[in-house]
């Protein structure tokens, strides 16, 4: 991509940067035989580093006078590989264990830490010869235990990342601050599992999230979710750690489906790509970071390239072979409407309905439609609005919404508030009707995020978690009614805005929040239906037993057939008494969660504060219980302890009736209950959300627990700061506090009819 000559030529094809690749290339060589680099070799990777910077550095001042030649380079690169990759992927989402695939993903994903993975240092150096070196042999001795583990499948190491990609893809990045810095790269160790069928991918995520193999996944992207790349590429990648590897050198393993490996060998393999990606990335730069380019089309033959391959399954209609076709690029300020003079149409951006009323899901757009031809689909089905993605990062479909009322720019939200994905909403003023006098005055729910708070569970009848509505009796009714709690200040609100994808199915988790931000439900038939977007309660596997959660669902093809499908744990009664149970398991209701003792923001209103908070911190044995929540107090979750990597037993905390408090002090730095168990972080990890347990030793070492402690170094995840407010925060992390899931002003109504959902006996 030389600017000034031909945007065909890559950055690292550059004359002025021969050399240096050619030096780079001898480093990495000398590096991976001999395992180490002198002094002067160090020197010289630094030095080629600081040239390569000036020439990156003259290639992105330059590049905004070529921006029609990438965007055009970009632009037929991509719509080679899109068309067919989205053929492909549609063929893939109808296999056998395609769903149970996302759902084991969703799982991993979970139990994976929240907070995007860094690699500990920012050198070029060190991230090569003190991290990549110690983590390539146990990397690779992993991936030959997998080659045994999973059946069919055909797994390999790739070879350590290039140099000189490495220090392209730390250049080029929108944030200039940031350019130079390669703690984001996580690939220089990676390898590839393929295999031929969503049920041998499943096995094969199973084998790195199940196996006691010593390694630890920190970070699951699952693109067979529909969060494909730009380009239409579907995968799943996981990164990972060696558990003991003192430099915590994260790994990438690519979880690949053969007919998505066999298409893109077909396409051009990586030489192509690495045009479009650098393209791609240069545009990114001087457009700071917003994808604000929108691509020049040229449709292949789609059905023919699948059949030549010997692609079985339905694909797509055959596109007709045309003209390059341009489309504008989106303005950075929506004037009106975008592309289009149609009447009663306006056109906002950054704000949006998230997730929440739509009816049909367009995939790939661009491909098919025009902004046009979506105002005609909202116009003919009666809905009401569309979302679009204009910028980074982007999503590839159109989202037509409905609503029973009519849609205003004062309804939707800022992007910030949810998903973070710049877009633009387009509203038609002739969309949406109001039925009846609940539709006139409702309006959707505020950002309904609740993560912290507690989950909507099932739970027994009669218990002290169970839920008693107010609006019971309203439920019945065309328009629905809030779904506010007996005699207190919570609801039934989203955990967070933004749906989440398993297979088919499009959800939202549902938990307990502010009763500001309860949402209006019907019972329609037998389905609980969230008014507003018309999706169903679930109850998860539905699975009747205590403690399982439930979720908002919709069928994400919009089959409503699929959405109501009964019987089963889509169906629900509401009783006299004001609680709801599942219709065939009428001895379990509506619950509470029992709340978590967990790491919260230190500004959270979810702080929690010990009564006896001087004796606490003098080394005073003392029950803790809570002055930020009157009657409660941290309790064992489980009286029995559980065991652990065979070595470890432990109680999780939560928090319940002050009667039950666990009695503990402070010795030192740390926190530890009367018998000697540390107060200690889930997986020693000391992050937003993470929750606590009571751990020891159970060959009764000591020694063991502090001793894994100090393999954390600056993390110190036992370590506490007790603070004269009676919060207590994580040492290595004093933005955070312990607290928990329940909101101070619900534990302290202290009702017995559910209303106060946090006390749990």
């Amino acid at each position: 991509m030389g600017v000034g000559s031909s945007a065909q030529v890559l950055p690292v094809d550059r004359d002025d940067m021969a050399s240096c690749v050619e030096r780079l290339t001898q480093l990495q060589q000398k590096l991976e035989s001999a395992g180490v680099w002198s002094a002067t070799e160090r020197e010289a990777v630094r030095d080629a580093l600081e040239h390569s910077r000036g020439v990156y550095s003259m290639l992105i001042e330059q590049a905004p006078a070529h921006r029609d030649d990438l965007q055009k380079l970009r632009a037929e690169l991509l719509t080679d590989f899109s068309r067919l990759y989205e053929s492909m992927f549609l063929i893939l989402a109808k296999e056998p264990g395609f769903a149970e695939f996302n759902t084991q993903a969703d799982r991993c994903a979970s139990n994976a830490p929240q907070q995007t993975p860094r690699q500990e240092t920012q050198h070029l150096e060190q991230l090569y010869e003190t991290g990549a070196v110690s983590a390539r042999a146990p990397f690779a001795s992993l991936l030959d235990a997998a080659r045994q583990k999973i059946a069919g499948a055909d797994v390999s190491v790739a070879p350590l990342k290039k140099m000189s990609r490495t220090i392209e893809k730390s250049l080029l990045r929108p944030e200039a601050e940031r350019r130079g810095e390669v703690d984001g790269i996580l690939d220089v160790v990676r390898g590839m599992v393929t295999c031929g069928s969503m049920s041998e991918l499943r096995a094969a995520l199973a084998f790195f999230s199940e196996a006691d193999h010593g390694w630890k996944i920190v970070r699951v992207k699952n693109r067979f979710t529909g969060e494909r790349t730009s380009g239409g590429w579907a995968d799943c990648l996981l990164n990972i750690v060696r558990s003991d590897d003192p430099h915590q050198h994260i790994c990438e393993v690519q979880l690949v489906h053969e007919s998505m490996l066999l298409l893109r060998k077909r396409l051009g393999g990586h030489d192509a790509y690495h045009r479009y990606r650098t393209a791609d990335e240069v545009l990114l730069v001087i457009s700071g970071g917003a994808d604000v380019f929108a691509p020049v089309r040229h449709i292949p033959r789609v059905s023919s390239v699948l059949r030549a391959l010997g692609v079985q399954g339905e694909v797509d209609a055959e596109p007709v072979e045309g003209e390059l076709v341009t489309a504008e690029p989106v303005t950075a300020e929506v004037v009106g409407v975008q592309g289009s003079s149609r009447p009663g149409w306006s056109a906002h951006q950054n704000i949006d309905m998230c997730g929440q009323g739509d009816v049909e899901i367009i995939h790939n757009w661009r491909a098919t439609h025009s902004i046009e031809d979506l105002q005609r689909i909202v116009e003919q089905k009666g809905y009401s609005a569309f979302t679009v993605s204009s910028g980074e990062p982007s999503f590839d479909h159109a989202a037509l919404k409905r609503f029973p009322y009519q849609l205003t720019a004062g309804h939707c939200k800022p992007i910030t508030t949810c998903c973070n994905h710049p877009c633009t909403i387009y509203i038609w003023s002739g969309g949406g009707a109001a039925e009846g006098p609940a539709a006139e005055i409702y309006k959707p729910p505020g950002s309904g995020a609740t993560e912290d708070g507690p989950k909507l569970v099932l739970t027994s009848k009669g218990s002290s978690s169970a839920l008693y509505f107010e609006n019971a009796a309203g439920l019945h009714q065309k328009g629905g009614a809030l779904l506010t709690l007996r005699g207190g200040n919570m609801a039934v609100v989203p955990r967070y805005d933004y749906p989440r994808d398993a297979g088919e199915w499009s959800y939202i988790e549902l938990g307990l929040g502010p009763r500001g931000m309860a949402m209006r439900v019907r019972l329609d038939g037998e389905f609980l239906v969230r008014v507003h977007d018309e999706r169903v309660f679930d109850i998860a596997h539905w699975k009747y037993k205590e403690g399982n959660n439930l979720v908002l669902l919709r069928s994400s093809t919009f089959h409503p057939d699929h959405t109501r499908k009964a019987p089963g744990g889509r169906s629900f009664v509401v009783n006299p008494d004001g609680t709801i149970s599942p219709k065939f398991a009428q001895h379990l209701v509506l619950g509470g969660q029992q709340p978590t003792f967990s790491f919260v923001p230190a500004e959270s209103p979810l702080v929690c504060r010990f009564q006896r908070a001087e004796a606490l911190a003098a080394g005073k044995k003392v029950p803790l219980r809570l002055a930020s929540h009157p009657g409660l107090a941290v309790v064992q979750v489980f009286d029995k302890p559980r065991e652990a990597h065979h070595e470890w037993h432990y109680k999780t905390l939560g928090i319940g009736p002050a009667s039950k408090a666990v009695v503990a002090s402070r010795q030192e730095s740390f926190f530890v209950d009367k018998a000697g168990w540390y107060v200690c972080p889930s997986g020693l990890k000391v992050h937003k959300g993470n929750h606590t347990d009571l751990v020891a030793n159970r060959y009764i070492h000591p020694a063991r627990i502090q001793e894994e402690h100090r393999k954390r170094g600056e993390e110190r995840p036992l370590e506490y700061e007790f603070h004269a407010d009676g919060s207590v925060a994580p040492a290595s992390a004093p933005h955070l506090r312990l607290g928990c899931s329940c909101p101070p002003a619900a534990a302290a109504s202290g009702k017995s009819d559910g209303s106060a959902c946090c006390v749990v006996s």
